[in-house]
């Protein structure tokens, strides 16, 4: 029979009785702790300890006894469980994102008190370059229903009302997302040049991609960007952006040789880096002399080739092909001038020049010597 608490109650003597409790999840169940003030029913026969739910008393006539209980609400604990996950060149660690409760912040994985029935917001640092993850909750007691913990939810702030005695996990999952990386090729023929984009074979850590197209690359990784050097074409220089402004501008090349420039990208980024390569306009003229025209048999002569570009673009990597003209014999290691100079087949092949660089209008002497034959 349910009575209330504190009131004076009649009951048998000599006669068993039990005094009880519902007993309530989320509460430490209490015990209970009688006393006779007349004394009349032993100390000894009153509990001092019993479950709640049901404990049997025998009293003496004319007892005046009181039964004390107390229950204590049980505070619920709750766990946050971070995942990361670093498969595209991520260099993040669970504790850069900062997970925390009510704005403090806590240690993964470890057990931590918090009030009941009193709303609180779990949370995570977005970082940029990281999918934001969404929480995922359980309640191993079951004491907060299912319908009220998230699945789903920003890592930023999701908000938690808990029952007492509840044992709650909650796990969040962050994955740092691949950079994607496009090159864009611009060809110029504007001076008579007939190459196309696809001659220049663009290409990421010596694999060649297609102008335009977005390739997935790995973050915090050096990358070679390259095309190859073609004559004669002004080799352009890459300029970079990033669409989505997670790698610095500082840190994104706006000029450097087209053959290897290297790039280091944040996870997230969108970078295009463009280049244009455009055909030079050279016009070479050669003019061959020598230094004796009327020369005796076996006389050594001197041949001169005057290398000249009229312009109007600085010529590179031209080159000057010679053969030693019947009636002579060419003098060992007598070529000179040039970037380099080739005289291993004179009479095949002929001698052969580089010249790297040439300005407009700044002559170049070539030269080797002869023997003259007998006819």
């Amino acid at each position: 029979t349910e009575v209330a608490d504190g009131v004076v109650n009649n009951v048998p003597s000599n006669t068993a009785f039990t005094i009880s409790e519902l007993d309530n999840p989320g509460y430490i169940e209490g015990t209970w702790s009688c006393n006779d003030t007349t004394g009349l029913t032993a100390a000894a026969d009153l509990p001092s300890a019993g479950l709640a739910t049901g404990t049997s008393l025998l009293l003496k006539p004319g007892s005046e006894v009181t039964c004390s209980i107390t229950n204590d609400d049980i505070s619920p604990t709750l766990i946050l469980s971070k995942n990361l996950i670093n498969d595209n060149g991520g260099e993040l660690t669970v504790d850069d994102f900062d997970i925390s409760i009510a704005g403090t912040e806590v240690a993964n994985d470890a057990v931590n008190n918090v009030p009941s029935n009193t709303a609180f917001v779990i949370s995570e640092l977005d970082h940029p370059g990281y999918i934001e993850g969404a929480w995922s909750c359980t309640d191993d007691t079951g004491l907060t229903a299912a319908a009220d913990l998230p699945t789903a939810g920003l890592a930023t702030g999701t908000s938690l009302t808990l029952q007492p005695g509840s044992e709650v996990t909650c796990r969040i999952t962050n994955d740092d997302i691949a950079p994607l990386l496009t090159l864009t090729k611009t060809v110029v023929n504007d001076n008579g040049g007939v190459l196309d984009i696809d001659d220049f074979d663009i290409s990421i850590d010596g694999a060649e991609v297609t102008s335009g197209a977005a390739n997935t690359v790995s973050a915090n990784t050096a990358i070679l960007i390259s095309e190859l050097d073609l004559v004669p074409y002004a080799e352009g220089t890459w300029a970079c952006t990033d669409a989505n402004g997670l790698t610095a501008a500082v840190d994104l090349p706006s000029a450097g040789l087209a053959t290897a420039t290297t790039l280091t990208l944040e996870p997230g980024s969108d970078v295009t880096c463009a280049i244009t390569n455009n055909d030079l306009g050279i016009d070479l003229s050669i003019a061959k002399a020598v230094d004796d025209p009327t020369p005796n048999i076996g006389q050594i002569i001197t041949f001169t080739l005057t290398v000249l570009n009229n312009g109007p673009d600085v010529a590179t990597n031209s080159t000057v092909n010679d053969v030693v003209p019947a009636g002579f014999t060419y003098v060992a290691g007598s070529i000179a001038g040039g970037s380099t100079a080739d005289d291993t087949d004179p009479a095949g092949g002929g001698l052969i020049w580089t010249l790297a660089t040439m300005p407009v209008g700044t002559p170049f002497v070539l030269s080797f010597e002869a023997v003259v034959n007998a006819p």
